[in-house]
């Protein structure tokens, strides 16, 4: 990914990237803005980890094949949902191997730029795995290559970043979906924050 990256020019920054190799293996959470978002994310992401992405992107030549090979999980939708059935074990295997977990909670790219609300899937799965979740707050890639746009050109004179903020973890309980819950609200708040309210939807 740091070569394409750098093959389509993309000037790009890493804020707090010593967070990563501090915190180990970990649930990688970020909000979503751009098809650029796994290409930045990957420049900078040197440990190994998986990304969990809809279906159809593992049928995109060259890009898809890539995912399969590399063991990234495929979350299906419609009606080749209940091939989800068995996510749990696919993602704990990941976990066993010892890399970390990549997961957009948004579900989909914003069209406006602004965070949308989370889902619970990634929260869940850091309780499981009693693992931390890091928050990767990206900037700039919707005005690289807006969602819908006509263009697959990327505007070059546009930055993007990405911050990495402190590591989170659930608080102490029985309850797997209070616990995967608040974790959730915590983290969301946390992008809030760094972010500012005009980039968060009410």
């Amino acid at each position: 990914c740091v070569s394409l990256s750098d093959l389509i020019g993309l000037p790009r920054t890493l804020v707090h990237g010593e967070r990563l190799a501090q915190t180990g293996q970990c649930v990688l959470v970020a909000n979503h803005l751009s098809q650029l978002d796994i290409i930045v994310l990957g420049s900078f992401l040197t440990q190994d980890y998986r990304w969990l992405a809809k279906d159809g992107v593992f049928k995109v030549p060259f890009l898809g094949w890539h995912l399969k090979l590399s063991g990234h999980v495929p979350v299906y939708r419609g009606k080749a949902k209940e091939r989800n059935r068995d996510i749990g074990e696919r993602v704990h295997d990941v976990v066993q191997e010892g890399a970390s977990l990549l997961f957009f909670p948004e579900g989909s790219r914003s069209r406006d730029g602004r965070l949308k609300p989370f889902r619970v899937g990634a929260f869940m799965t850091a309780v499981q795995e009693g693992l931390p979740v890091v928050p990767l707050v990206i900037r700039g890639t919707h005005e690289m290559m807006e969602k819908g746009s006509a263009s697959l050109s990327v505007r070059a004179d546009r930055a993007c970043s990405v911050t990495v903020l402190e590591p989170l973890t659930a608080p102490e309980g029985a309850d797997p979906k209070a616990r995967a819950a608040a974790l959730m609200a915590a983290t969301h708040a946390a992008f809030a924050a760094e972010l500012g309210p005009e980039l968060v939807r009410p």
